[in-house]
Formats: structure tokens, sequence, C-alpha cells
């Protein structure tokens, strides 16, 4: 069981590395608002992280049947929420003090909420979690082991999130304020084209749905 809770924390680990748009939100919050906004915002990640992976590791086939059946509904929502986010990070652009400070403050549950909600939008999320889950398949049947495997994958994603924020904390001393707007504009241009990826794929489904008479899965 040890081997694949390793395994499970590894997979994990390599699959957050790529800079998705909750990875964009954690560096967003970690450059404007300072280090403690993006340890929140990895606060609200890893609570729907938690909720993906209890899901996948305890109803896979269920699961991966209903994605299937709602790919537009979830495509629609999702974007619309991640081109939500992206605009706003671009429209609200982190101010500072002299000091580096930032200057206007933000509510302490926004990164925590925004990241956790950005993450639920995504079910890509679940599915990789499922693959991951998969490759330690067993025929034991075992609460322990399942919560144990759960806890190792959340940490895994963790683990990179943590690693990520503190660099940029160490960064962020060392770059202007400047320099910090374009991150800013850049992360949300970035969050932004996602959600209209995100969007125009669904509406596609819809758009080929009607053209060829086949039934849409909302």
């Amino acid at each position: 069981m040890v081997f694949a809770i390793i395994k499970v924390w590894f997979l994990a680990l390599a699959s957050a590395i790529p800079i998705g748009p909750v990875g964009l939100s954690i560096v967003r919050f970690s450059l404007g608002n300072g280090t403690v906004y993006g340890l929140l915002a990895i606060l609200g990640a890893m609570g729907a992280d938690f909720v993906y992976a209890t899901l996948a590791c305890f109803g896979t086939s269920l699961l991966t049947e209903l994605l299937g059946q709602h790919q537009v509904g979830l495509g629609l929502l999702g974007g619309s929420l991640l081109l939500y986010l992206g605009i706003f990070f671009m429209r609200h652009p982190p101010m500072f003090t002299d000091g580096g400070m930032p200057l206007k403050k933000v509510h302490i549950a926004t990164p925590i909420i925004s990241t956790f909600f950005l993450t639920l939008a995504n079910p890509t999320t679940l599915l990789a979690f499922v693959g991951i889950f998969s490759v330690v398949a067993s025929t034991e049947i075992s609460l322990f082991r399942n919560f144990a495997l759960i806890v190792s994958l959340v940490a895994g994603s963790m683990s990179w999130w943590l690693f990520l924020v503190t660099m940029l904390h160490v960064a962020r001393k060392r770059v202007s304020s400047s320099i910090l707007h374009w991150a800013n504009f850049i992360a949300g241009s970035l969050v932004a084209g996602a959600g209209v990826f995100v969007l125009g794929n669904a509406i596609l489904r819809i758009i080929q749905s009607f053209l060829y008479g086949s039934v849409c899965p909302w």
C-alpha cells in the first residue's frame, strides 16, 4: 500500500505541474495580493481536489458516465466561469503602495471560493484523478486504503502549488509593479482564453447536434 500511496502522490504532483486556469489563479493571487492570498487560493483548490478525488475513488464508472452525458452543460458552465474570472483579473489589476504593499485589500474568502469553484468547473480534473486511481487499482476493498490514496493525491497537487507560491514569494520582492501588472494581464488573458475555448467547444457540439440530428449530451 505504501508503494501505491507514493505512486499516487508522484502522479498527482506531475499532473499539477502544467500551469492551467487553477495554477494561473494561484499565481495571480500570489503576485497581486501577497503570499498569504496565494496560500488561501491553494486551500480552495485543495478542497475541490478532495471532493473530486473522493468521487473518483468511490464512484469511477458512474461519474465517467455522468460526465459523458453532460459534456455540453459542464462546458457551458465551466467556460463561462473561466471567462468571467479572466475578465475580472484583467479589469482589476493589483495596485501597490510605494512600499510595495497591496493598495486594495481583497476579502480573505475571495481566493478560497474562486479557486474552489474554478477547480470544480473543470471536469478534466476528475478524469485525471480517475486515471491516476486506475493505475493503483486493487481488488482489495479497504476504506483506510482509499482514504490514504485520496489524501496522497491531494498532497501531491498541494506540494507543487506550495513550491510555486514559495518561488513567487521570492520573485515578488525582486520585480517592479509594472511587471506584476503585465503578469496579471497575461494570467487573466490565458484564463479568459481557456474559457473561450471551452465555451466554443460546447457551442460547437450543440451546432453539430442540430446539423446531424444527433442527441446533444447536455
